[in-house]
């Protein structure tokens, strides 16, 4: 009968454990945008131009380290704006831009828009960590980030949408609305993104694997 009584305990124990997050402890510096300078991102071929709100890049370095340890999983991560690594939150992605906006209206309107707006000096709250699959060359592959919301985003993204049709733009060829803001903290393979059936917000992507604590 201890027997059993201990055996069950064993398996009650192992199991909350199991349960247990893994804490992703971060300075809460990430949410300190306003210190952070705006950096424009543009160039001439369809991936160079994009409207990004700046983020301290250490934190998500730790993120980084935290999951790779936690998991036992080598992340890669983003270095086209910087071979030393960055973060950021992406306002306007380049496909956007290069698909339906730079035809209305220019990317230095849409930046001028986002500085009258003090976009580096958003809203900005981490709402926790979220991750998706997809099947990559025959091969699964993970990308891990931050959930992030701002309505001071929100709202630039809304004004250049309205000056995208006061220029003349087609209304429904930008929508406003579809964007899930996020810091990418690292991937497998590549990022991965709306188009792989990803959807970067809590209710689709939340990994209740992690638990984010700022310090």
């Amino acid at each position: 009968m201890k027997k059993n009584i201990f055996s069950v305990l064993s398996v009650l124990f192992l199991s909350a454990v199991s349960c247990q997050a893994y804490p992703i402890n971060i300075p809460s510096s990430i949410l300190k945008t306003h210190t952070e300078p705006f950096i424009s991102h543009r160039g001439d071929g369809p991936f160079d131009t994009a409207l990004a709100l700046n983020v301290t890049c250490e934190p998500v370095r730790r993120a980084r380290i935290q999951i790779t340890n936690a998991l036992n999983m080598y992340l890669d991560y983003f270095k086209g704006w910087n071979p030393q690594g960055e973060a950021h939150v992406t306002v306007i992605t380049p496909v956007e831009y290069w698909q339906a906006l730079r035809r209305y209206i220019s990317i230095d309107e849409i930046e001028a828009i986002a500085l009258r707006n003090n976009v580096q000096g958003s809203d900005f709250k981490v709402l926790g960590v979220g991750s998706g699959k997809a099947v990559v060359d025959g091969r699964t592959e993970e990308t891990f980030f931050f959930v992030a919301e701002s309505s001071n985003l929100r709202r630039i993204r809304q004004q250049i949408y309205s000056k995208f049709l006061e220029n003349g733009g087609r209304p429904g060829a930008f929508s406003p609305g579809d964007f899930y803001p996020h810091i990418t903290i690292g991937y497998t393979k590549r990022d991965l993104h709306i188009q792989d059936g990803v959807i970067k917000d809590m209710p689709h992507s939340e990994d209740k694997r992690f638990e984010v604590s700022m310090f």
